[in-house]
């Protein structure tokens, strides 16, 4: 009994002490419509539920409680936590970021790189802790929910005088819920400490990185500095230590091994898509392999370009080169250290490629080049600066230019056998030549870091131009191939526009090349945060014109939409024509309306949200056609008016393309109606070009408005003693048999009468097509019959009277 009353005295104190709580909390609420009013309270359970609740809800008690048992990760960081913010604060408040200006651009990324690291180990921490802080919300919610319940099941059960063995249940589920909320609450509270922590040792961080990343743009800024003491003075000062040389290259190369590890490792979503890019891109290769090794692969015309197809047989090194290319672009914050190895690893596959497509007389020298490639990039990894780096440096730049010279005197680039290499020789070898002396002499005045740039960046420039004019060839080459198969020859628009889509789309792929040429270019060279400052500059000058702000990023938008505008309402055009109306048998002018209102559609919504880019309102739109509506309505009336018609003649079809018709004395066939005039071919071969207005306003004759068959008629003329059932027959039979003469109606010979001399007869017979023609074929095929039948053609009988003699 005693028992039973202290775990009803707990109970009660516990319920005070949440009801008091409670009220605390309502208090410091602000009072809205959403507040919880005693009867918004959550319901009790009905005494005749509680034991079974009782041992639900104690169940559910236990399996949240193994839910939030300690995560050997979370206690892992936990324990480890507070020496790696000592470590990483330490490092923070090292004096070495007094004296930046004194370090050297490697020295810079390696630490800026050292950080990277440290932060994306921090970062995951941070999305560790905050999965788990997820995880104890949801739970002490649904602790709260049980609480607030069977407290009100338990002043319930106190109304209704609940046997004490109820009440038992009720207070040892309270007691139960509210240990498991206290012990939530404190592993809540240390993972939002442990959390603060880790979010504040990221932003230090991120402010050192800044700050080292100004220190490189500073050092940038500062190339025609000497830097270091001219060579001369240098070699009177310094030693050579070039074991120390290659083991700060060995251990920069190592740290950044590890980068790339970590780097990866710490995006596992990216590496599932690369993943699936890479079983895509092998089952796509894998196919067009299987196709060439079948003598299958092209099934059209074949394309005056198929050596460039020759990559079809390196099925491997196409697919090394394809995923690095999906890697860059969805990895596409890489570190350098990436950035790096995989420039270094594509060149074997690049290599592969350019083997089937390039003489081999300069594949020699790319193997030279890609051994000059490597040196600087090892060369680039070094730690230290001094004599060592000095002369490595000038030492490749030496053997570049030596390997150029030599490539030109031996006109290797005659035997290149494509127009971009030669143009490569041709004028841009000799500015290289002219920029890696400048590299030397740099180098020995002593402002190494220009020397470093430019031989950098002259290797960076032409690797990523090999790169990427293998991609071209590749990306190219497929979508050649693409369009060349027999599965695409169902579409008229690829049947019909083929060559035209590979020139525009090979275009495309082509600037898009150049333009990340550029991109890595500018970023090798470290101009890339000046250059897309200055672009940012550029378009944000702007005028204000009136009560309108006019920019230039708003003219580059205006452009750019309007050009957009006009490729969507071509390209909407063609596929409607090509595909739609080609296909589907609409009714007679429907195609043309649907074509003409689809482009006026697009393109009145282009030039709207083209100038709505430039700030322009619809407000702003009225008044001004509403100022101009007089003027216009003068001065274009013509145009106005020939407009207009253009719009009613798409609706009422009084004429369509391909209709025979006669307007203003001028007989032929409509070529196209357009918005102010339409174009007639006449029959002679001339193109007339008739305003819309006259089409609306004057007498038109259309040979083919409801029906395209013209009935035509032959007369013939006999002597008076041939057969006249023998003339009607032949007459017939030459109709029938001709093939443009229509069989419905059926061609009718008939009698017409006596001449003075004759006997006359007229051919009636039907043509859809070919009028002109067939129409003289009929009169010829007549001809001949009546004279294969030896029926005369009727002579005129003249009588001459002779006068006597005498009279005159």
């Amino acid at each position: 009994m005693s028992r039973s009353l202290l775990t009803l005295f707990l109970t009660l104190t516990l319920i005070i002490t949440l009801s008091l709580n409670a009220e605390e909390l309502r208090d410091d609420l602000p009072v809205t419509s959403d507040h919880k009013t005693q009867a918004e309270r959550p319901a009790f359970i009905p005494l005749s539920d509680v034991p079974e609740k009782a041992v639900e809800t104690l169940n559910t008690l236990k399996e949240i409680a193994r839910s939030l048992n300690d995560d050997p990760k979370v206690q892992e960081v936990h324990t480890a936590l507070p020496a790696y913010t000592e470590a990483i604060q330490a490092y923070l408040d090292s004096d070495i970021y007094q004296h930046l200006d004194t370090l050297n651009t490697r020295k810079l990324q390696k630490i800026r790189y050292d950080w990277r690291i440290y932060q994306e180990k921090l970062k995951d921490w941070e999305t560790l802790f905050n999965e788990q802080i997820t995880l104890f919300d949801k739970r002490g919610k649904e602790l709260e929910s049980y609480s607030e319940l069977w407290s009100a099941t338990h002043i319930n059960a106190n109304k209704e005088n609940a046997p004490e063995v109820i009440q038992n249940h009720i207070a040892n589920v309270i007691i139960k819920t509210e240990e498991l909320r206290n012990r939530v609450k404190k592993q809540y509270d240390l993972l939002l400490t442990d959390t603060n922590t880790i979010t504040t040792m990221i932003a230090k961080i991120d402010e050192k990185i800044t700050l080292l990343t100004k220190a490189e743009e500073a050092l940038s800024n500062r190339l025609l500095h000497q830097d270091q003491p001219p060579l001369f003075e240098a070699l009177q000062e310094e030693e050579f230590n070039t074991l120390e040389y290659f083991k700060s290259i060995y251990q920069n190369i190592s740290d950044k091994s590890n980068e790339f590890k970590i780097y990866y490792q710490s995006n596992p979503g990216k590496k599932a898509i690369v993943t699936l890019s890479a079983l895509l891109i092998g089952s796509f290769i894998g196919y067009f392999f299987w196709l060439y090794r079948q003598k299958r692969l092209f099934v059209k015309s074949i394309s005056r370009q198929r050596k460039t197809f020759f990559f079809i047989k390196r099925p491997l090194s196409t697919f090394v080169l394809l995923i690095a290319l999906v890697n860059v672009v969805v990895f596409n914050d890489q570190p350098q250290a990436v950035r790096d190895l995989i420039l270094f690893i594509i060149f074997i596959p690049i290599m592969r490629i350019i083997q089937t497509i390039a003489a081999k007389e300069i594949i020699p020298y790319l193997y030279s080049y890609f051994a000059l490639f490597f040196f600087d990039m090892v060369e680039k990894n070094a730690l230290t600066e001094g004599l060592d780096e000095r002369f490595f440096l000038m030492t490749i730049d030496i053997a570049m230019i030596a390997l150029i010279i030599f490539y030109i005197k031996k006109h290797i680039h005659l035997a290149a056998g494509f127009s971009l290499l030669k143009s490569v020789i041709y004028k841009i070898l000799p500015l290289i030549v002219l920029l890696l002396i400048g590299a030397i002499l740099a180098n020995i005045y002593g402002t190494v870091l220009l020397s470093s740039k430019i031989t950098h960046g002259l290797f960076i420039a032409i690797h990523s131009s090999i790169i990427f004019y293998t991609l071209t060839i590749i990306l190219s080459g497929y979508l050649i191939i693409l369009l060349r198969r027999r599965i695409d020859l169902v579409s008229n628009l690829l049947d019909k526009y083929s060559e035209k889509i590979e020139r525009n789309v090979t275009l495309f792929i082509k600037f898009i090349m150049v333009v990340w040429w550029f991109k890595i270019l500018i970023r090798t060279l470290g101009f890339e945060n000046k250059f897309n400052t200055f672009v940012d500059e550029t378009l944000g000058l702007s005028w204000v014109v009136g009560t309108t702000t006019i920019s230039v990023n708003s003219i580059v938008s205006f452009v750019v939409i309007l050009l957009g505008t006009w490729v969507i309402a071509r390209t909407v055009q063609i596929v409607l024509e090509v595909e739609l109306f080609s296909r589907v048998k609409f009714s007679r002018g429907v195609p043309t309306a649907i074509s003409t209102v689809s482009n006026y559609t697009i393109v009145i919504s282009g030039i709207l949200i083209a100038l709505s880019s430039l700030g322009i309102t619809t407000q702003q739109l009225a008044l001004v056609f509403g100022a101009l509506g007089v003027g216009i309505g003068f001065g274009l009336r013509n145009i106005i008016a020939n407009f207009i018609s253009g719009i009613i003649m798409v609706f009422e079809r009084p004429i369509q393309i391909g209709d025979t018709i006669e307007v203003d004395n001028t007989m032929g066939k409509v070529i196209h109606i357009g918005t102010r005039a339409s174009a007639i071919k006449t029959f002679d071969g001339s193109e007339v070009i008739v305003p819309n207005e006259s089409f609306i306003s004057s007498k038109i004759i259309n040979w083919t408005l409801s029906d395209e068959r013209r009935r035509k008629e032959l007369n013939i003329k006999v002597a008076f003693d041939s057969e006249i059932e023998t003339v009607l027959d032949i007459m017939k039979e030459v109709a029938l048999a001709h093939p443009s003469v229509l069989k419905e109606p059926e061609p009718l010979a008939t009698f017409q009468g006596f001449g003075d001399y004759y006997l006359e007869f007229r051919l009636y017979y039907w043509l859809a097509d070919n009028l002109i023609v067939a129409q003289s074929d009929v009169a010829i095929g007549v001809y001949k019959r009546l004279k294969e039948a030896d029926i005369a053609t009727p002579m005129p009988i003249q009588e001459l009277v002779m006068p006597k003699e005498g009279e005159q």
